[in-house]
């Protein structure tokens, strides 16, 4: 099949990749065609009915260790939850598997998109807190972190990692957590790479916004880093929603609030606009690189490695195909707003073009 017949369209009632013959035409090393003007789509997401206790794990119990387990993951028509999967989590491992378990026993309401339902996406964070605890910080973990701060100051490269091991050795509260991600930001802004940086920050800000550990001066800066980050990773989609949560921060001096309208109306006129932009990517060792685009029409060049296929994660419904060089996917917004997961061998390099 020729590249003048290949353009992968996603249709919420068919379920399948439809193949649209079409005239296209090449840009910027991509086929692609005009955008069609389609209607807008309401979307309620699925509600909860049915969720058992969930077990505090043993092992982290007995040791007073706290943590927390995002995940993800698709919600049938029968209100089930199916492909479950781990984004991010801080804390014993044995976390994510009382997460998971909680997860699949759990009952929804599907969701629905137009009046009728459709499986949908799910988001959901566990937290596990010790009911009672003597101490937020420990006094040794509280020295250690100053200790990596002013070493990661004075350049002391060798002193802060071993520093950083100590902390890690030790975090046992959620505050301890979000203090030793917090000290690995500041050496990761001295010796890491900018993703290193944004998976730290990330980290120590947590993503429950109802939930912070630690003070509102520290949160508000650490949010500002995780924001510039997000931009200067060209991840606009997660600064718009860093931003939806920046904006209802309370201290924030006017100047900062008026510089981050700026930056608002800029991702908008962005989206908006036909000017096409690249975001370099890089396979965790899971051989996984999640994105949320900003534009329906993307594609990936430049891949050193080996990319298989994508999977996208939409409101309304789950696709998985299979990667075809050179070509330009379009989703037709049908399903609401999507996640893009890039598979394929670990530690493969390219460039994610948004068009």
């Amino acid at each position: 099949m020729s590249k003048l017949n290949r353009m992968f369209v996603i249709h919420l009632k068919s379920h399948l990749l439809i193949i649209l013959g079409m005239s296209l035409v090449p840009f910027s090393g991509f086929w692609h065609a005009e955008a069609e003007i389609l209607e807008v789509m309401t979307f309620k997401n699925p509600k909860v009915i049915k969720r058992p206790k969930i077990l505090y794990p043993k092992r982290p119990l007995s040791k007073s260790e706290e943590g927390w387990v995002r995940l993800q993951a698709m919600i049938d028509l029968e209100g089930k939850p199916f492909d479950i999967i781990v984004t991010d989590s801080v804390g014993d491992r044995a976390f994510e598997g009382a997460a998971i378990q909680a997860l699949r026993r759990s009952r929804f309401q599907p969701g629905e998109a137009n009046g009728e339902q459709v499986e949908s996406r799910y988001w959901w964070q566990v937290t596990f807190e010790m009911a009672s605890k003597a101490a937020l910080y420990h006094s040794a973990f509280r020295k250690r972190f100053f200790d990596v701060v002013n070493a990661v100051a004075e350049n002391e490269k060798a002193d802060a990692e071993d520093g950083l091991e100590g902390l890690s050795e030790r975090r046992k509260t959620l505050h301890e957590d979000a203090m030793y991600w917090t000290a690995k930001y500041y050496f990761d802004q001295q010796w890491g790479t900018p993703s290193q940086q944004l998976s730290s920050v990330s980290r120590a800000l947590g993503y429950d916004k109802n939930r912070r550990y630690m003070d509102a001066n520290l949160y508000r800066k650490l949010l500002w880093s995780k924001f510039s980050l997000q931009i200067d990773r060209r991840r606009y989609a997660d600064a718009l929603d860093t931003l939806s949560t920046f904006e209802t921060l309370e201290g924030v001096e006017d100047g900062m609030r008026t510089q981050a309208q700026e930056y608002k109306n800029a991702i908008n006129e962005l989206s908006a606009s036909e000017k096409v932009f690249t975001v370099a990517g890089i396979l965790s060792e899971y051989g996984r690189w999640y994105y949320t685009p900003l534009r329906n029409n993307f594609g990936l060049t430049d891949v050193v490695g080996s990319v298989k296929e994508f999977t996208l994660y939409c409101q309304s419904n789950r696709f998985r195909f299979e990667y075809e060089p050179d070509f330009e996917y379009c989703v037709d917004g049908t399903n609401g707003t999507c996640n893009v997961a890039v598979v394929g061998e670990p530690v493969t390099e390219f460039t994610f073009v948004q068009l």
